[in-house]
């Protein structure tokens, strides 16, 4: 006897007793060939982070643009009181993401920066 749940019952492929082996009991042994199906896993699509070229706050001119980009867009923002905490949230996150899309620079990240110098570039051209 071989029991399976009918959710299952599609994997079964083979089932076979075996009458042969004596185990001294009143039971045959069974066999059973299964497949078992993997589910495809979703991919599921990352959001990256931005990257903010943090070295230019350090000009005194563009922290105070900067400053002045955020002043600016928050003027709007201390007008309207009456909305709940999550809204006053998102609006105060675009507003700071506005402000350093226009006045700080994405950071560009450097592929091979440090151990990728001048000396395996010429090594690389003579191996082909």
């Amino acid at each position: 006897m071989f029991s399976v749940k009918r959710r299952h019952s599609s994997s079964v492929i083979d089932v076979r007793a075996y009458r042969g082996p004596n185990c001294d009991i009143n039971h045959y042994l069974v066999r059973a060939v299964i497949v078992q199906r993997l589910s495809k896993t979703k991919e599921i699509s990352k959001s990256t982070r931005k990257n903010w070229n943090i070295k230019k706050l350090n000009l005194k001119d563009r922290s105070d643009e900067y400053q002045m980009s955020i002043d600016r867009k928050l003027f709007g923002y201390l007008e309207n009181k009456n909305r709940n905490i999550y809204d006053k949230w998102n609006e105060l996150e675009t507003i700071i993401k506005e402000a350093a899309e226009e006045e700080i620079d994405e950071q560009r990240r450097e592929r091979n920066s440090d151990w990728f110098d001048e000396e395996c570039n010429d090594a690389i051209r003579n191996k082909n």
